[in-house]
């Protein structure tokens, strides 16, 4: 149960803590404007539905302002769903008898942008990046793969191989495994939409740095 004052705004962290399932984040009644997605504040955007992919974070902002009453919490999934109850100050000690949706103003990641102006690197241009990496995903024997390479944890932990004396990245886990970058370089990676990795959709994320998405699927 959360405990909310009526005409407050609460911020909510929302994390996918899942392994596999997808959740559709929602309160019944309540838009969200997300503020936050994966620790960059973003230029604020209204929801009433929030899907959340595992090892995704959301923050989003909830204006107390309804009927004094209690409301679901709600995070569907194809598995099992979890639930929760928003519940109004003054409002009874009971579980809530609201109802979701309609919802008509569903998530587009497209329509996310960085709240702070920081420019994307190198030439708005095709091809003009210094280092391009096309990495194509895909499935095979129960393995998920990138250009045909499936990840293997390495024969020995990386740090006790730099310890002794290991010191080329591509010595440090099997080949096909590592790509090697310049330093402070340009790099355009793209991730064709084949269809042949299983589940899906797939979050993709980069430990240590942001990067500045310049196109999505659908969309220009």
């Amino acid at each position: 149960v959360i405990n909310v004052d009526h005409g407050k705004r609460y911020r909510f962290r929302i994390i996918g803590l899942s392994c596999s399932p997808t959740y559709n984040f929602t309160i019944d009644g309540h838009n969200m404007t997300i503020i936050e997605a994966d620790g960059v504040e973003t230029v604020p955007v209204m929801v009433d539905s929030l899907p959340v992919l595992p090892g995704q974070r959301y923050s989003v902002v909830v204006h107390a302002n309804k009927h004094i009453d209690n409301y679901w919490i709600s995070a569907l999934s194809s598995l099992r769903n979890q639930n929760a109850i928003l519940r109004y100050n003054g409002a009874p000690d009971e579980d809530p008898t609201s109802t979701g949706g309609p919802y008509v103003m569903p998530f587009n990641e497209a329509r996310l942008a960085s709240l702070q102006h920081i420019p994307v690197p190198g030439f708005p241009e095709i091809g003009k990046a210094d280092v391009s990496l096309n990495l194509v995903a895909g499935y095979a024997n129960s393995l998920f793969m990138f250009n045909n390479v499936s990840y293997q944890d390495p024969p020995t932990p990386v740090l006790l191989q730099m310890l002794s004396g290991a010191q080329h990245p591509s010595d440090l886990l099997p080949k096909g495994s590592v790509y090697e970058l310049p330093l402070n370089k340009v790099i355009e990676i793209t991730l064709p939409n084949t269809g042949e990795a299983a589940g899906g959709p797939h979050p993709i994320h980069l430990h240590g740095h942001n990067f500045a998405v310049v196109r999505v699927a659908g969309n220009s």
